[in-house]
This record gives structure tokens, C-alpha cells and sequence, in this order.
């Protein structure tokens, strides 16, 4: 593996502060230099699909907020429990096929259309209906972005072919711009993401570095998804076109640069929804007459505290990730107060709330989020906690029961009233406890 590469993953495995090796952040040994890294072996070359999320932050960074990103494309697969694994494991399906194309002439038509959102793009002004110099212009400046590389001349000799014919047949050359700009949209260059890690991008035509590590492009691309959850920005593709960025002065300096920008929050946040599975809390369903507070608000709110409470914990506070499961310090609403028993520390929105120190309150595995999360719709899990606790947070594996295992809980009774009672009658089952 490219030592640059190391550094990165190692600079944001310490900016999100987690560990399944049990090494904790936010220290480090005096005696332990600062550049020596344990012996990695690199995966296979990939071509992982843009998740959803990462094919609309993909859109907006491009065109802008004031798009209306299509909703309707190839849904996500998850792979225990992470899309960005399900992403590397498939590809796109027929229907999926036909659903990126309609996206594509959707987002072309809105960018290309006379309007605002045209204007603001400050795009080329076309001499005739036919603009070959215009449309090669516009097409290299969006496909830069899209691809993550400069195009070919081969490839950008094809799309501006196939916007002049489209801008003759209909005499008007942003319609026929669209055409070109939907081929750029519906390439696997855009929806895939190349990580071939053999230190030829092939951007320029002549090939890379010939080294066995990613090449400029291929890194400002990884880098990006990996801290930001969308595709590189200007500075960084800027980087790669000079092979600068495969030094190690300038990849600890974009590193630094883009974990002090907003979009690592944003980054941040979804590597812990999916981690921690708090998507699910969307459609979070409880019987409300066990649970008086349930409603539909309920599980969205829980997954704000806690995308919050990590936020907070890695970008302000610079803690230490074991935290995370002691702290006081959370981000609630006046609902999650009243699920609380607290008082709201504000009217309207989120605000930092402190547990006191009696409270049995304390850190992730206390929150709603966890807790409302892992059990079932009318009663309480241990199983399911556990499971989290285990898989989650240990990452280890739960192999599966025999299949004749009795794994309903005993009824309540004089001997076992509470929960952890019956739970601890259920292990001492024989054919529970030998599994």
C-alpha cells in the first residue's frame, strides 16, 4: 500500500475516533514514532457503485442546492448492516439502468434549461446552434467533477458529437448540450467508482506513476468519498493533475483541510447511521399503549441526539471515542425530554442537555436511539442489545442457533419477575446455555 495512503486512513481513523482493535484515540505514546505504521495488506482492486447518498451529494456539489435531485434510482443494498459494503458487492440492474437514464435527462434538462439555475452555473455563451468549442468547454467542466479526472479527448470528441447532432435536429444547442451532459450522467464513470490501485489513472492517456499505489486521481477520489461521502472538490482534483497530492506533505495538508470543512460532519454522520444502523429509526414503530411517548417524530429525533452527540464528541470536544459510552453531555429536544423524565433545555430545536450524576443516564447505550432501536415493537430486547453490543460495537460474530432452540423468553413469574430474571432462567436452560 502507497505509504501516502496509510497516512490517510490512519488521519481519519483518528478524526472519528474508533477502533475495533481496542487502541483508543485521542493519546499517543512518547516513545512511539509518530510515522511508523503496523503492516497493512491492501484489498482487492474494487468498482464499488455510488451509494444514494453519495450520487445525490455528487449532484449538488456540481449543480448546486437549487437542483431537484431525482429521488427514483437503484436503491442501496446493505451488507451487515453498511451500504458502502453493498455497494462494492453489486451492480446495476436493468430497472436500475433505466432509472439512472431518467434521472439523467432530468437533471440535464434543469441545468440546461433557460432559468436561474442556468445562470448560476455561468456556463459558455454559444455563437450558433451549433457550438463545438462551447459544448467541449462545458462538458470537460462538468465531466472534471463527475468522473473525478479530466476526460479524454477521445471521450470528450464523442459527447461534443453526440450535443452537436442533438443541437442541429432540434435547433437549439442547450438542448442538445443535454444530450451530452446525460451521456456524462449516465456513465459507469460517474456511477462507479474506479479504485484500481495500480497507480495508472489513465486521465492523460500515457498511463500513471507505474507505482503499485493508487494513482492522484484514484486518491483525491478515495479521499473524498471516505471523508466526505461525496466526490472531490476543485483544490483536490487540482492536486492530482500535478501528482502532488501523492506526497505526503500535501495529503496530510488536504487531510487536515477537509476534515475542518462542514461536509466531514456530514461525512461523519452517515459512517455512524450506518454503523450503528440508525436509518431504521425512520420508520421506528412501537405499540403506544406500552410506549406513551411514540409517534412519528420519535425515531428521528433519537437519531439526531446521537448523530449529534458523536458529532460533538469528535469535532468539538477532540475526545477520546471511549467517551462515548460514559458521557453526561447529550443534544435532546422536548420530546426526548418527556421520554426522559427531564426538563427541555430549549423551546424549539436541539439543545446540550447534561445528565446528573445519579442519573441512570450515561452515554450511547443509554440513548433512545439504542435502546428504542434494538427491541421489539410491544416489549423490551436483551437479545437485541446484546446483539448490538456484540456485532456493533464488539465486531464480532454471533454464529446461528440450532435450529430447535427454544428462544422464547419464560413468562413472568413469582421466581422471576423482572426482565433479568427471566433472562438469566432462559440461559440456564440447557439447551440455551450450551449454545
Amino acid at each position: 500500500m502507497h505509504r501516502s495512503t496509510r497516512l490517510l486512513c490512519g488521519a481519519y481513523l483518528g478524526a472519528v475516533l474508533i477502533s475495533c482493535t481496542g487502541d483508543h484515540i485521542g493519546r499517543h505514546d512518547d516513545d512511539r514514532e509518530l510515522d511508523a505504521f503496523p503492516s497493512i495488506e491492501a484489498s482487492s482492486p474494487l468498482l464499488p457503485r455510488l451509494t444514494q447518498s453519495q450520487y445525490f451529494n455528487a449532484l449538488r456539489d456540481v449543480f448546486g442546492d437549487a437542483l431537484v435531485v431525482p429521488s427514483r434510482i437503484e436503491p442501496d443494498v446493505s451488507i451487515e448492516g453498511l451500504v458502502a459494503i453493498g455497494a462494492a458487492e453489486t451492480s446495476i440492474s436493468a430497472r436500475g439502468a433505466e432509472q439512472y437514464e431518467a434521472a439523467a435527462y432530468n437533471v440535464s434538462e434543469q441545468v440546461l434549461s433557460a432559468g436561474p439555475l442556468r445562470d448560476a452555473l455561468a456556463l459558455c455563451q454559444p455563437s450558433a446552434i451549433v457550438d463545438s468549442e462551447c459544448a467541449r468547454e462545458t462538458l470537460a467542466r462538468f465531466g472534471l467533477r463527475l468522473w473525478r479526472r479530466p476526460l479524454l479527448k477521445s471521450e470528450l470528441d464523442r459527447l461534443v458529437a453526440v450535443s452537436d447532432n442533438a443541437a442541429l435536429t432540434l435547433g437549439d444547442f442547450h438542448q442538445g448540450l443535454q444530450y451530452g451532459l446525460a451521456a456524462l450522467l449516465q456513465s459507469p464513470a460517474f456511477l462507479f467508482r474506479a479504485e484500481l490501485a495500480d497507480g495508472a489513472d489513465g486521465a492523460d492517456g500515457e498511463g500513471g506513476t507505474g507505482s503499485k499505489g493508487y494513482g492522484a486521481y484514484e486518491l483525491a477520489s478515495r479521499m473524498s468519498f471516505f471523508l466526505w461521502n461525496t466526490i472531490p472538490d476543485l483544490e483536490l482534483l487540482d492536486l492530482a493533475r500535478t501528482d502532488e497530492l501523492l506526497e505526503d506533505e500535501y495529503l496530510l495538508a488536504q487531510t487536515e483541510r477537509m476534515l475542518a470543512d462542514p461536509k466531514a460532519r456530514a461525512g461523519v454522520r452517515n459512517f455512524f447511521t450506518e454503523a450503528y444502523g440508525l436509518q431504521a429509526l425512520d420508520q421506528l414503530s412501537k405499540d403506544t399503549v406500552e410506549f406513551v411517548h411514540m409517534n412519528a417524530e420519535l425515531g428521528p429525533s433519537a437519531r439526531e441526539q446521537t448523530l449529534l452527540t458523536i458529532e460533538d464528541l469528535i469535532f468539538d470536544e477532540q475526545a477520546d471515542f471511549r467517551q462515548l459510552f460514559t458521557t453526561s453531555k447529550t443534544f435532546i429536544n422536548r420530546q426526548l425530554a418527556a421520554v426522559y423524565n427531564v426538563r427541555a433545555p430549549s423551546r424549539e430545536g436541539f439543545a446540550p442537555y447534561f445528565f446528573p450524576e445519579d442519573s441512570e443516564r450515561s452515554g450511547l447505550l443509554t440513548q433512545v436511539s439504542i435502546l428504542a432501536g434494538n427491541s421489539h415493537p410491544i416489549d423490551s430486547s436483551a437479545t437485541l442489545r446484546g446483539k448490538f453490543v456484540r456485532k456493533k460495537l464488539m465486531c464480532g460474530i454471533i454464529s446461528p442457533p440450532p435450529v430447535d432452540v427454544n428462544a422464547a423468553l419464560p413468562e413472568p413469574s413469582s421466581e422471576a419477575t423482572t426482565l433479568r430474571e427471566r433472562l438469566q432462567a432462559h440461559v440456564a436452560e440447557p439447551s440455551c446455555a450450551g449454545c
